[in-house]
């Protein structure tokens, strides 16, 4: 691993160049791999070395170099707020271009719940994979992640793929097989938000969760080859053999993610949560799971998400008007 950083990094010679390097890190190691990273980090800069003389080292490294060696020393600080004394031991396995598997083997996915994870346009879940993996248990769930790498919100499929969203769902069903796990959910977030409820309806699935999403009528999603609103997220809601469970989070300070989530909610009954701060003069932005992160609340949050025995976030969480998760 060590090997193979220094080599990539040894070709970066700018600030930007490094900041695309980690971001690359970030949205493909697992936990553990971020964890052997620093280590060997470590080793390598500060064998033997005491306090002073790692300030010091720090001192001399190249400018490159030190931007990405605390760029790593920072997704594991976030690990550690999991709060768990070891990383989550997922493995990663490409199973299509764009379409990665973190599962670990050593569990019956048979207990398990798949997450299919439809990632925005910096092709994340709102954090690093490893953050995101690290708070959840790999003994309870497995991650099939998507990237939208035409940056298009899926409307014209994955690349080498499907050249549109349905035939993306089609491919999707063949890892929902309801005798393989015990529940599968569809999270998406920004532009992953809707094609994640489009999959949970035309595949039945248990649960959707739709986090800062574009709307149905938005007009990027009129205009999509063979898309219509109607037919594709109210018809197909209305021909599910049980209500479909869609639960929607927004920041309450962004306007438009409120009115995407209203919009939704004129095609088909979802569950509504705003997220707000107590400080009113501290805004919340689009992408606020890593404040969740920031206050060691992401692990009780996204276990309480991904739980498809909630109708929502629970039982007395009512349709016509969102509830409220309030952050410091």
């Amino acid at each position: 691993m060590l090997k193979l950083y220094l080599r990539l990094l040894s070709s970066c010679t700018t600030v930007n160049q490094v900041n695309r390097f980690v971001i690359a890190l970030e949205n493909r190691l697992t936990p553990s791999e971020f964890d052997s990273l620093s280590t060997e980090l470590n080793d390598h800069y500060f064998h033997g070395l005491g306090f002073f003389g790692k300030k010091r080292a720090i001192q001399r490294m190249m400018h490159v170099e030190r931007r990405a060696f605390y760029a790593v020393n920072k997704i594991v600080v976030s690990l550690k707020k999991s709060l768990k004394r070891k990383p989550e031991p997922y493995l990663r396995l490409r199973v299509k271009k764009n379409i990665q598997l973190y599962s670990d083997s050593t569990y019956d996915s048979n207990n398990k719940t798949l997450i299919i994870g439809f990632t925005g346009n910096h092709k994340r879940l709102m954090l690093p994979v490893a953050v995101f993996l690290n708070h959840i248990s790999s003994k309870k769930f497995d991650l099939l992640l998507l990237k939208d790498t035409k940056r298009d919100g899926y409307r014209s499929g994955i690349t080498g793929i499907t050249n549109d969203i349905h035939g993306l769902i089609g491919e999707l069903g063949l890892f929902c097989d309801s005798d393989k796990y015990k529940a599968v959910v569809s999270l998406g977030t920004s532009s992953g938000g809707l094609p994640a409820v489009l999959t949970a309806l035309n595949l039945e699935l248990d649960k959707a969760v739709f986090i800062g999403g574009a709307g149905p009528s938005n007009i990027k999603w009129k205009s999509a080859k063979g898309f219509n609103s109607v037919e594709h997220v109210t018809d197909r809601a209305v021909n599910l053999k049980k209500p479909a469970n869609v639960l929607c989070l927004y920041s309450a300070d962004i306007i438009a993610d409120e009115l995407n989530v209203e919009d939704l909610a004129n095609y088909i009954s979802v569950k509504k949560v705003s997220i707000r701060r107590f400080l009113p003069h501290k805004k919340l932005g689009h992408g606020f799971l890593n404040e969740f992160v920031k206050q060691y609340r992401f692990s009780s949050f996204i276990n309480k998400v991904l739980d498809v025995s909630k109708d929502g976030l629970g039982s007395k969480q009512r349709a016509t008007r969102p509830s409220t998760i309030w952050l410091f």
